[in-house]
């Protein structure tokens, strides 16, 4: 389990899932736990896409392809031709996630040179006898 299937986990269990998720996606650079699955799609402290645009989140990038983009073409391609991403932050549902979870690790691969690190599974008692 990574951080992204942390978040997911956090959200859909939430009773309050759209408030939830709106305040993750306010605070998504601020270290909040769920804020992990709407990162921005550049390049760690930059603000600008491949285009000289802003960077923007998925649903930014969806919505407004004119005007956001991600780090690289094929990356801002891929996110505006991916109908599973909605393009209004309203619209996010708990079935959704895993695809912002995907998405977030391409980007971690990709252009923030970060690889997907697996949270430990616990260890189960040993018992010496």
């Amino acid at each position: 389990m990574d951080k992204y299937d942390r978040a997911i986990e956090l959200l859909q269990q939430s009773e309050n899932f759209l408030e939830d998720v709106v305040r993750a996606w306010i605070n998504a650079d601020a270290g909040d736990t769920t804020g992990c699955l709407f990162q921005y799609a550049g390049e760690i402290n930059s603000y600008y896409g491949y285009n000289g645009t802003s960077t923007g989140c998925l649903t930014m990038i969806r919505k407004h392809p004119a005007t956001r983009s991600a780090a690289t073409k094929d990356l801002t391609e891929g996110i505006i031709n991916d109908a599973r991403i909605p393009k209004e932050y309203t619209d996010i549902t708990p079935e959704c996630l895993p695809v912002f979870a995907d998405w977030q690790r391409r980007l971690d691969r990709e252009i923030r040179n970060q690889p997907t690190v697996q949270e430990s599974d616990p260890q189960p008692d040993v018992v010496v006898g």
